[in-house]
């Protein structure tokens, strides 16, 4: 028999946006003294890191965000890698890279917020490309075509095809014209 209803157990909270630690820690701490702990003794709530800035020298791995006050590292896609159109360039997967081994070397979940969702091939590509690269939480609108598995993953051959006809299109249209041109001209 399933038990219906709540189920008592642990919850992780995790403060995204523009929460700093010291408002975290003050807060949790405010709410822990009923129960003579503090937050760094104990807390279930965590921040997001700032995935962007994670591999700066400020945030060195000793100091700042890590596993202890933080659980996800995100950042906005559009903002820190941009458009991949026509597939990652070397600069922006050497980004990518960077900025997930920041994440991981914090024991951090790397995440990306603001990917892109339409044409839906083009959303499924970077989905699948920030998985082969490792990231671990990804956003996701359309839940039901994740859960039944239709992802695409012939987005470049896709874009190359339509290259292909712009092209073709384009080489037609202009025999066309110079064709419609020179019938003129002998008129």
């Amino acid at each position: 028999m399933v038990q219906r209803g709540v189920k008592s157990a642990p919850l992780t909270i995790v403060g995204t946006g523009n929460l700093d630690l010291p408002t975290l820690e003050e807060t949790s701490t405010k709410n822990l003294r009923r129960t003579s702990k503090n937050y760094r003794d104990y807390h279930d709530t965590f921040l997001d890191a700032p995935l962007d800035d994670l591999s700066s020298r400020y945030f060195s791995t000793g100091s700042g965000y890590n596993s202890v006050n933080s659980y996800y590292a995100s950042a906005s896609f559009e903002k820190t890698i941009g458009s991949v159109r026509f597939g990652f360039s070397d600069d922006q997967r050497r980004k990518l890279r960077t900025q997930i081994l920041s994440a991981r070397s914090r024991q951090l979940q790397p995440r990306y917020w603001e990917v892109p969702n339409w044409p839906p091939r083009y959303h499924d590509y970077i989905l699948n490309e920030l998985l082969r690269e490792g990231v671990e939480v990804l956003q996701v609108d359309d839940v039901r075509r994740v859960v039944d598995g239709v992802w695409d993953e012939g987005y470049l051959d896709s874009v190359a095809l339509m290259i292909a006809g712009s092209v073709y299109m384009v080489c037609v249209s202009s025999v066309i014209f110079w064709l419609g041109m020179r019938l003129k001209a002998r008129e």
